[in-house]
């Protein structure tokens, strides 16, 4: 019997010059071919869900009620990431896909057109951003804007300077993604960057979570106490109490 491992053999193939050789390892090929389909899966769930949503929201709210800011971003926080997600799907049915563009790192071949999906889906993530933050920021103001003078102007002030530096940081790296996109090559020397992104976008959810939280936390001690009966909860609280649960989580 063989002890030859087909699977630790190379792919090799001639670049566009018709001499430089080049060789990728077949399982770096299944891996990556792997990584995509998950990658397109996970894509295609956030889509799915999104419109699940949006669905809910459209036929269960009354049309008068669409009037509210709040509920107007929500439904454009739907579309926006619901145009996302069939954006960074398309890119992996693009050329930039293919076999020979993706291992051989060569898009000269790629027409200008064929940038349009990956830029569009970072625009559209900016979108996004300041969309979820506008919305977050006008359903925080309807439970403060009720509290004590001293405590709503602290929490308004912090909530506008959290927001607006998450937008910023989104915009500057939303320029560095495009002009990513446009050179074809990963933006490294901005990794900094892309990391104050992301530390800016969990901070943000998270500063939202706990507004929503301590509210709730208030409630139950100003209506209930901290550990009201069970039976004495209506579906509603439990709703609510449950939501606050989740938000514990980010």
């Amino acid at each position: 019997m063989s002890t030859f491992d087909p699977f630790t053999q190379n792919v090799t193939f001639l670049a566009a010059d018709g001499n430089t050789t080049i060789s990728i390892p077949v399982m770096l090929v299944d891996e990556m071919r792997r990584m995509m389909v998950n990658t397109v899966i996970n894509y295609a769930t956030q889509l799915g869900a999104c419109l699940v949503m949006l669905v809910v929201l459209l036929v269960m709210v009354p049309f008068s009620k669409f009037k509210r800011p709040f509920n107007a971003l929500q439904i454009l926080s739907l579309v926006i990431c619901s145009v996302r997600m069939v954006l960074l799907c398309i890119w992996n049915i693009s050329k930039f896909a293919d076999f020979y563009p993706f291992w051989s790192h060569d898009f000269s071949h790629i027409p200008s057109s064929g940038y349009a999906p990956a830029i569009a889906a970072n625009i559209i993530s900016l979108l996004l951003v300041i969309s979820i933050e506008t919305m977050l920021m006008s359903q925080a103001w309807t439970m403060v804007k009720l509290w004590p003078n001293l405590w709503k102007y602290i929490i308004t002030g912090l909530s506008l300077v959290i927001s607006l530096m998450t937008i910023c940081v989104r915009i500057a790296f939303t320029a560095v993604q495009i002009e990513a996109n446009l050179d074809t090559i990963p933006p490294w020397h901005m990794l900094w960057l892309i990391k104050w992104t992301v530390i800016m976008n969990v901070s943000s959810i998270s500063w939202w979570c706990a507004i929503f939280n301590i509210k709730l936390i208030w409630h139950l001690i100003s209506n209930r106490g901290i550990l009201p009966s069970y039976k004495t909860l209506t579906p509603m609280e439990v709703l609510v109490m449950t939501n606050g649960l989740l938000m514990i989580i980010p």
